[in-house]
């Protein structure tokens, strides 16, 4: 960053969800009593979500949950849904979860930040962006930051329960989180345009 002469700091820039949570799960026939839980790592991540590996930890309440998988095709079954690659509005799912597994991606994190949805961050990449990202989003105390060993076991899945005091922390974050980015970014490049 130090090569930009001027920085702004701006409210996160993401899309809002096209359809409410309630109109999403009753679409996909999640009920209330159902926890809905979103892994979405993209398509280039090379190990995509396998349910086997979470099976021995949901057995007890496999019922109540539903696993929402976004990227590489899975093979579906009962509590998995495989979210449809050719649909744009992925924050839909983010929204609609109770809590959601991602990597610390810019575009899923702020979408998930957007609709107050509990963040589990795997750092699959490994990468600068996204170890700032994710010691971003967890000292904010809206994530929970999950290793690699808990990603190949399944282990993550205990950590699904810290969604409710995930969620209050949602109230503390800084204001600049909290607001749409979208106009306050269109003035600053208008200024840059019209100076």
């Amino acid at each position: 960053m130090a090569v930009f002469r001027s920085r702004v700091e701006a409210p996160l820039v993401t899309r809002d969800p096209t359809r409410t949570p309630e109109e999403l799960r009753k679409e996909l026939g999640i009920d209330s009593k159902q926890l809905a839980v979103y892994v979405g790592f993209g398509l280039s991540v090379s190990n995509p979500f396998s349910f086997e590996s979470i099976a021995p930890f949901i057995s007890e309440r496999k019922d109540e949950i539903t696993v929402l998988v976004a990227g590489k095709p899975i093979k579906t079954q009962k509590n998995v849904y495989q979210v449809p690659l050719e649909d744009p509005n992925g924050q839909d799912y983010i929204a609609c979860s109770d809590i959601a597994l991602l990597k610390p991606g810019y575009s899923s994190m702020a979408e998930a930040i957007r609709s107050k949805t509990p963040i589990l961050s795997y750092d699959i990449a490994q990468s600068r962006e996204s170890h700032l990202i994710e010691h971003q989003i967890t000292k904010m105390g809206i994530a929970e930051a999950i290793s690699a060993h808990e990603y190949k076991t399944g282990e993550w899945v205990k950590k699904i329960d810290l969604r409710d005091e995930l969620c209050r922390n949602y109230n503390q974050i800084p204001a600049r989180f909290q607001k749409k980015g979208e106009n306050f970014v269109i003035s600053k490049i208008l200024e840059l345009l019209e100076g």
